[in-house]
């Protein structure tokens, strides 16, 4: 099943053998893709004798610790398709994981979230407070977890207000003024 097949059903209709069968088919050819793609990857599957052809069920893929990521500059697309690059948080000064995003993988996480998300709140954008600070979606092109959620999120947001400054404190006054603005309204936070 392609992915478009995929987004034309629709969320959380599936019973769960149903979508066990559908995930073990996607991680299996996810892993066959990463595994064609990825030099590194390829050498840890050969050295612990994986073949990923025997998988009847998602459990039987090995996992990878998430420090792989980062350590190492996993990727399965050539540096010059790399649009974005994902990173963790890097809590306490450790090194942050780094995920690779090319034009399609990005384009596909958007797709699949619009879908997810006007299944509970409808096409339509609503006033949007952001539980969080402006300065997270600066980089466009290097930018964290947190970051991409905002801006994933943001285009349900017809008029949006970041609930924090910079320095991380709540705008009391701010958040005031946009209740009263839209009060009696749905609001997305």
């Amino acid at each position: 099943m392609t992915y478009e097949e995929l987004l034309e059903i629709a969320p959380y209709s599936l019973d769960k053998e149903q979508k066990k069968t559908l995930l073990t088919q996607r991680l299996v050819k996810l892993t066959k893709h990463h595994r064609n793609n990825c030099k590194e990857y390829d050498q840890m599957l050969t050295s612990i004798g994986f073949n990923e052809d025997t998988i009847q069920d998602y459990s039987e893929l090995p996992f990878l610790p998430v420090r792989l990521f980062k350590e190492l500059s996993l990727k399965s697309i050539p540096d010059a398709d790399v649009i974005k690059t994902m990173t963790s948080s890097g809590t306490s000064g450790q090194a942050v994981s780094k995920i690779y995003l090319d034009k399609t993988t990005s384009s596909n996480q958007q797709k699949t979230m619009v879908k997810i998300v006007n299944e509970f709140t409808g096409s339509s954008r609503m006033p949007m407070i952001i539980l969080d600070c402006p300065s997270v979606v600066k980089n466009r092109a290097m930018f964290s977890a947190r970051g991409a959620g905002i801006l994933g999120f943001s285009i349900f947001g017809a008029k949006k207000l970041y609930a924090l400054d910079d320095d991380m404190h709540l705008d009391v006054e701010g958040l005031k003024e946009f209740l009263e603005k839209y009060q009696g309204q749905r609001i997305f936070m």
